[in-house]
């Protein structure tokens, strides 16, 4: 399994978490020059940005830990951009991450939505 693949495991099993829950997915993969969001989502008037990082193994960390203040600050840049472009109806603005690790096949091991995440 690669990169790809390990990455596109991870956001569907947070699509499949987020429609549960009622969210309503806005966009996958939101790509703009300055860089992508994997999955832009509503809930109500809050408009949600969630990054989500997929891991086989800690040997780099928790996945979460990936996302740091450089990739936070992108992630507010294009959240930005995606506002004044798309103009959604909304009152409050959230940043969550989902945090995934998987076995060596493939299954989810553990998982971890963190909310306001940044």
């Amino acid at each position: 399994m690669n990169n790809k693949e390990i990455g596109k495991l991870g956001e569907d099993f947070t699509i499949d978490f987020l429609n549960k829950r009622g969210f309503i997915i806005l966009e996958r993969n939101y790509k703009v020059p300055l860089g992508e969001v994997d999955i832009i989502a509503q809930k109500g008037d809050l408009l949600i940005f969630i990054e989500v990082k997929t891991r086989r193994n800690l040997d780099f960390g928790i996945p979460a830990e990936a996302v740091d203040r450089t990739k936070q600050t992108r992630i507010k840049k294009i959240a930005e951009l995606y506002i004044s472009t798309k103009k959604p109806k909304f009152k409050k603005i959230r940043f969550d991450i989902m945090s995934i690790i998987l076995s060596k096949s493939g299954k989810i091991l553990d998982w971890e939505y963190l909310i306001n995440a940044f």
